[in-house]
C-alpha cells in the first residue's frame, strides 16, 4: 500500500502544474474535481496504513513525556486561520499547567487534530470551539466542545466504528474518509485511555479524552 502513495502524489503534482497552464474556467473546475478525488484517495491510503501499523502484533508506542497543554496550544495556533476564515471562535481553557503525559507525540497529535477538524467541519459561522484541559483522578482530560450542528442519536453509537456509516460531509462540503474517529479511538486506547462523546442534534458536540497522567 505504501507503493500507492507515490503515484497519487505524482498525480496531485501534475494537476497543480496543469492548473497553472490552463486559463479556462470549465477545465480548471474539472482539474479541481480531479485533485479533490486524488487527495481523498491519498487520505484513505494514509489512514489505512496507520490502522495496519497499529494492528500489527509487534507494534509498540514510542512514548515520551510531554506537556499536553503545549501540544494543544500548537494545534490551536495551526487551526486558527481556518477557524477565523469560518468566523468561528477557537479558544483554550487550561486548569493546570504543566499537564504531563507519556505519549507518542505524532500519534496523539492525530487524535486532537481529528477532533478539532471535526468541530471545524460541523460548526456554523459565529460558533465556538473550546479545548478544555485539566487533571482528574490521575488522568489528563481534554474536552473538545463545539456549538455545531451535533450528531444524530442514530449515528452516535457507530461514530467510532471503522468505515462508519456516520460519515458525513462538512457544512461546506468537506470530505472525510470515515476513518478519523476510529483511528482516534484506537490511538487513545493504545495510550491506556478512553474517548467518549456527548451530543445533541442542533446543540453541539463534546468529545472527552482521558489518558493517564505521567506522575
Amino acid at each position: 500500500m505504501h507503493d500507492l502513495k507515490n503515484p497519487i502524489n505524482g498525480i496531485l503534482g501534475l494537476i497543480e502544474i496543469l492548473k497553472e497552464q490552463i486559463d479556462n474556467e470549465n477545465s480548471t473546475e474539472l482539474l479541481n474535481m480531479m485533485f479533490r478525488a486524488a487527495d481523498k484517495s491519498l487520505n484513505i491510503i494514509q489512514d489505512l496504513l496507520q490502522i495496519a501499523e497499529m494492528e500489527n502484533e509487534n507494534f509498540k508506542l514510542k512514548t515520551e513525556t510531554t506537556n499536553l497543554n503545549r501540544l494543544i496550544e500548537s494545534l490551536v495556533k495551526q487551526n486558527r486561520p481556518e477557524a477565523e476564515s469560518k468566523k468561528i471562535r477557537l479558544y483554550i481553557k487550561q486548569e493546570i499547567d504543566p499537564l504531563p503525559v507519556r505519549i507518542e507525540l505524532l500519534k496523539f497529535q492525530r487524535v486532537l487534530e481529528n477532533l478539532i477538524s471535526n468541530s471545524l467541519k460541523f460548526t456554523k459561522e459565529g460558533g465556538e470551539i473550546l479545548i478544555h484541559s485539566y487533571s482528574q483522578n490521575k488522568k489528563a482530560v481534554v474536552i473538545v466542545k463545539d456549538t455545531g450542528i451535533g450528531i444524530p442519536n442514530g449515528l452516535q453509537s457507530v461514530i467510532f466504528d471503522q468505515f462508519t456509516k456516520a460519515r458525513r460531509q462538512g457544512l461546506k462540503g468537506e470530505e472525510t474518509t470515515g476513518l478519523g474517529m476510529f483511528i482516534a479511538k484506537a490511538i487513545v486506547e493504545l495510550h491506556k485511555g478512553k474517548i467518549d462523546l456527548e451530543s445533541k442534534e442542533g446543540l453541539g458536540t463534546k468529545f472527552i479524552v482521558e489518558i493517564p497522567l505521567d506522575v
